[in-house]
């Protein structure tokens, strides 16, 4: 996305036609300014504007990932508190200030601490409050006490996961899988240590999709496609995802 045309990003096609991007140019060159100062083995920075699913700004670095903006890879670790979160409070079996009893320190949720124990749980945490500490054994709880497998399941697939994100480039899926065979490993799926991967291009989609209100909008890079005679033969359109 360095190539400029007219002020903005474009590129031109074999057949010369004119592709101009959603990025922005100085958000773009920001990030790209950003990218080369973090250090770390993998760095995916993605930027989009909730309403519509244009992609702002995009860039990335890894030392063994082609593309980490694409890799569907990575942990999805506590991004995946919110889908817990929104399952059990979309189920209608507690709210945002539901006060979940629970044991242990804020992060550790082991074979100690998980399962729940009226006598022992001297703590107590609002949702809200554990989500913005990332306590983990509060989202374990939740799934015990008030999801099912099949239930956090589907929330998953409904924020995207185990299915095609719908973009205007090739998305390899994110995948949660869900346990239904252990409490344990469910609380601990539910507070982000399970088996689910995600790409940040999905991570920037999900969390646009909640500040626009839980509608998650088509991914964009492409805002229109000019022909070599001036016609318009493209032009993006803002689309919900279906979920």
């Amino acid at each position: 996305f360095n190539s400029r045309f007219a002020g903005r990003v474009a590129a031109i096609t074999e057949d010369k036609h004119f592709v101009f991007f959603s990025i922005d140019p100085e958000l773009q060159d920001t990030v790209s300014k950003i990218i080369k100062r973090v250090r770390g083995d993998h760095v995916a920075i993605v930027v989009t504007e909730p309403s519509s699913g244009r992609v702002l700004a995009i860039g990335g670095r890894s030392i063994s990932l082609e593309n980490p903006i694409t890799h569907a890879g990575f942990p999805a670790a506590s991004l995946f508190k919110v889908v817990t979160a929104a399952a059990a409070v979309e189920r209608g079996t507690v709210a945002p200030d539901t006060s979940i009893r629970f044991r242990g320190g804020d992060y550790t949720l082991g074979l100690h601490n998980y399962s729940p124990d009226p006598r022992k749980d001297q703590r107590t945490m609002t949702i809200t409050e554990a989500l913005g500490k990332s306590c983990n054994p509060v989202f374990g709880r939740i799934a015990l006490n008030h999801l099912t497998p099949s239930w956090l399941l589907n929330t998953a697939n409904r924020f995207g996961f185990n299915q095609r994100l719908e973009c205007d480039a090739d998305i390899t899926p994110s995948r949660a899988e869900i346990p239904s065979d252990s409490a344990y490993e469910l609380s601990r799926t539910a507070a982000g240590f399970g088996q689910v991967r995600i790409s940040p291009i999905h991570a920037a989609s999900m969390m646009a999709g909640i500040a626009n209100d839980g509608l998650r909008m088509k991914t964009t890079f492409i805002d229109r496609i000019v022909s070599p005679a001036g016609v318009i033969s493209y032009r993006s359109k803002p689309k919900v995802e279906e979920t």
